[in-house]
């Protein structure tokens, strides 16, 4: 992980399955993470490591990951794709009109980027992958823009007025009705989530049949995305092209 290493002997290693046993386990199982000790990199005392391997359901296999330090009280997480990078990239759009769309489960991987068109807001690919919610989502960007607001206040007040009026938008996004009526919700918004990758999840509420309120797009990823996730070299590909050049004189 970002802010420990994982030492593990042979005793601690990870518990070896039997051949008729599943690797990733359904989310909704009863299924114990493995705990490993190891070395918090803020005190360099040992902390715990939890590791479990799941499948969301209707979705793919993920590993999520925890760390807490006794000592300094250090924690943070993580979630990582089980999965190799897919063929194509994804694009997932929801509409959110009620509090089931808020509570819908979201896997922001760390090449996915978030945009709220009906506010203009975007926000890019991250460092960590995230296991959440839709509602989780907003409350982590409204905690992120609010930090540093007093000296936004004081040195840049307009940029500080137009975050202001960015955050209370966010906040009036998780006041959607409990039930979706027949009229939509002054308050309903869209969310996208775009992932190159395509190891992005929004959960499908209908599932296995299509969600009215969710679509899915997939699409060929530009020669920009696959340098930017290292499944193109250009250096290597501009001296090919460089050989064959000299090749045709």
């Amino acid at each position: 992980m970002s802010e420990h290493d994982v030492s593990t002997s042979d005793e601690q290693a990870l518990p070896r399955l039997n051949a008729g046993n599943q690797l990733f386990q359904d989310l909704d199982s009863n299924v114990s993470a493995t705990e490993i000790e190891s070395l918090c990199m803020q005190c360099h005392n040992n902390g715990m490591t939890k590791l479990l391997l799941t499948r969301i359901p209707h979705f793919k296999s993920i590993i999520i990951m925890s760390f807490e330090c006794p000592h300094c009280g250090l924690k943070n997480s993580e979630v990582q794709s089980g999965e190799a990078v897919q063929e194509k990239g994804h694009r997932y759009e929801l509409r959110c009109g009620s509090k089931a769309d808020l509570n819908r489960q979201v896997v922001r991987n760390s090449t996915a980027s978030v945009s709220f068109p009906d506010w203009e807001f975007s926000a890019p690919p991250t460092t960590t992958s995230k296991l959440t919610t839709v509602e989780g989502l907003i409350s982590h960007f409204i905690d992120d823009l609010s930090m540093d607001q007093e000296q936004r206040k004081e040195l840049v007040p307009e940029v500080y007025e137009q975050i202001e009026k960015l955050i209370a938008k966010l906040r009036t996004a998780l006041e959607l009705p409990e039930l979706d009526g027949g009229q939509e919700s002054d308050n309903a918004f869209t969310v996208i989530i775009d992932d190159p990758t395509g190891n992005s999840y929004v959960e499908n509420l209908c599932a296995p049949n299509p969600d009215p309120r969710l679509s899915i797009q997939y699409y060929r990823r530009t020669r920009e995305q696959m340098i930017q996730l290292g499944l193109l070299n250009p250096d290597a590909e501009d001296a090919q092209e460089a050989e064959l050049a000299e090749q045709d004189q």
